[in-house]
Formats: structure tokens, sequence, C-alpha cells
């Protein structure tokens, strides 16, 4: 189960043993791409994981906390900061795949939790 609170810009669902809170940033908040990606992510860097920076998180923290207050003693095992892509457009990609045959995407899902159901 997923519950994603959009008043507190975040989602939080079971992850392994832990939880995984996943937060919605705003533009004044978000790391962009560097200006040497030029607005595509090199092939190579498919892992890249940016510096993680739990003080630009904690405002989606604090509200996580104030729904499960658990999340407050159970302290951080992990950040993550990925770079997240998706296209300029916001629609999704979906449709036969031009490098497999017989093969379809559908990604590019920017709200995926909400979208999933109708493209699965």
């Amino acid at each position: 189960p997923v519950i994603r609170d959009l008043e507190g810009s975040y989602y939080l669902r079971d992850e392994g043993d832990g939880m995984l809170i996943g937060p919605y940033e705003g533009e004044d908040q978000m790391e962009l791409a560097p200006r040497e990606w030029k607005g595509t992510m090199p092939p190579e860097l498919t892992y890249h994981l940016f510096e993680g920076d739990l003080e630009r998180l904690m405002d989606s923290m604090e509200a996580a906390t104030g729904l499960v207050p658990q999340l407050e003693t159970v302290g951080i095992k992990t950040v993550l900061n990925g770079p997240t892509c998706w296209p300029s457009d916001g629609n999704h990609l979906v449709g036969p795949s031009h490098q497999k045959p017989n093969y379809w995407n559908a990604c590019a899902e920017s709200y995926g939790i909400a979208h999933g159901a109708g493209l699965g």
C-alpha cells in the first residue's frame, strides 16, 4: 500500500523491512541536471546519484512524521537522490518499441502510482 499526502508533498510506502518516504520537490528545491547533460541524461550515467541532501527534504520528512509518528524513532538508513527523467510535455510514452519486435513501452509516468492502473 502507498500513502500519498498531497498537502505534505510526499508519498510513503513500505520498502523491505523499512519505510520509504518519497518527497515531491518544487522547482525552487529540486536539484536540476548539470548543464553539460544538455537536456538529456547520458546513457553511461543510468545509475547516477546526486549527493544525498537531507536538509532539503526536511519539510516532507516532518510532514510524514506528523502522519506516522513512529518514523521519528526508527532512524534513516539511506538518502537517495537520483535524477528522474520525464518527457518535457508531461505526457506518457506508450506504444510499440522501435528497437524490439512485439514489445510495448509504458513509461515516463510522472505520477506512476496514479497512472499505473490505467496503463497496466
